[in-house]
């Protein structure tokens, strides 16, 4: 099957359904060896979500500091990670990772994170000039990534 990789965000290349850390994700050959596969590329369907994989990756971004914003809502919550973990049921070492900033999360995972937390960790880009509009009430300056998102998506209109 042809994709988007759900780890490094590579469009169009051959994907093989893998398990990393307790959660099946569909990744590109390069990402094989952070997991375990667990089938073929042909034998599996996409998984469908509410809004589609353009608007993920073209509109919308993880924001640059979402590891300090996610342990400051934790510990807003006065949680360890052992616990948040536990309630997210996701893995204690995912949640190390994501916190050190090892490992960015994915959207699905940065959903939910935001929604447990409290915070926000997925921006847009407007189509209209270089307005950030958050998913959350935070706003702050537009940051490098979103500068270039919007550069992109001026020059593809061209």
């Amino acid at each position: 099957m042809i994709g988007e990789c759900e780890m490094t965000g590579k469009k169009n290349v051959e994907l093989f359904q893998v398990k990393i850390e307790g959660t099946v994700m569909n990744v590109c050959k390069e990402c094989i060896k952070y997991g375990e596969q667990v089938s073929r590329p042909s034998s599996f369907k996409t998984r469908s979500s509410s809004f589609s994989r353009k608007d993920e990756s073209e509109d919308q971004f993880i924001v640059k500091d979402f590891a300090a914003r996610i342990k400051n809502g934790r510990e807003k919550k006065n949680l360890k990670q052992a616990d948040m973990a536990k309630q997210l049921n996701e893995k204690e070492s995912l949640i190390h990772n994501i916190e050190s900033g090892h490992l960015k999360p994915n959207f699905p995972l940065a959903k939910k994170l935001e929604r447990f937390l409290g915070i926000t960790l997925i921006e847009s880009v407007s189509a209209v000039g270089t307005t950030l509009t958050p998913s959350s009430q935070d706003s702050g300056p537009l940051t490098m990534e979103a500068a270039f998102l919007e550069a992109m998506k001026k020059a593809k209109k061209k």
